[in-house]
């Protein structure tokens, strides 16, 4: 854990040495972990109530995902395990 706060620090440092504004990407990363985990949670209520095996859990890795990709990656996220299911 304390790896990999120095690294996200150290990369926080560089992107502010290159001229971005780390605030409004961190503000932008957080914005969209917190819609994409609000939209995985409805859709696991909705399908836990229908008896459907096809739940996403929210951990770390969907947290990377949905931070970096928003909505598109809640979609990713749920074709992965449509596309896992289906694989024997």
């Amino acid at each position: 854990m304390l790896n990999t706060i120095i690294i996200v620090g150290i990369c926080l440092i560089f992107l502010r040495c290159l001229g971005c504004k780390v605030e409004i990407l961190l503000l932008h990363l957080v914005g969209r972990c917190f819609s994409g985990v609000i939209v995985l949670y409805v859709c696991n209520f909705f399908l836990t109530q229908m008896n459907e095996n096809f739940v996403v859990n929210i951990n770390e890795m969907t947290l990377v995902v949905l931070a970096l990709l928003g909505m598109p990656g809640a979609i990713f996220l749920y074709f992965l395990r449509w596309f896992l299911l289906i694989l024997p």
